[in-house]
């Protein structure tokens, strides 16, 4: 997963101040699950649970205000990688040989701070519900 985002001054500072800088980041996520499927003649049910590997990527521009309300490029207070917690469950229902439809529910708890120093966290928890149809080619 490929994620933009433009985070105001206050998620991404200790200080308050006049700051209308935009900071740009990229997210991409691997998630390592593991977990348990049910399988029946036409049902699977399934969850997993397990981290996720989130590799967090700025923009040369990023700037941060610390302490004395000084610009700073963010790179020198960032973690890069991060470590989180990702669960899934689904169910997936066989309609004819080849077609299913599938239903995913998918969430990721961060478990630190981007920042150092810092304890509120730029990547925020997430849910995300997947409906769709799934074909299967037999080789």
């Amino acid at each position: 997963m490929i994620k933009k985002t433009y985070i105001p001054k206050t998620d991404t500072v200790l200080s308050d101040s006049t700051f209308s800088h935009k900071n740009q980041y990229w997210n991409i996520q691997i998630p390592i699950e593991f977990g348990y499927i049910y399988k029946s003649k036409k049902t699977w049910f399934g969850f997993g649970i397990g981290p996720c590997i989130r590799l967090i990527m700025t923009h040369s521009s990023n700037s941060v205000i610390i302490g004395d309300s000084s610009f700073v490029q963010e790179k020198n207070y960032l973690h890069n990688l991060v470590v989180d917690i990702g669960g899934m469950v689904f169910i997936k229902r066989k309609i004819k040989r080849n077609i299913w439809t599938t239903a995913y529910i998918s969430g990721i708890v961060p478990l630190q701070s981007n920042y150092q120093n810092y304890n509120r966290n730029l990547f925020n928890q997430s849910l995300s519900l997947s409906l769709g149809l799934e074909y299967y080619l037999r080789l």
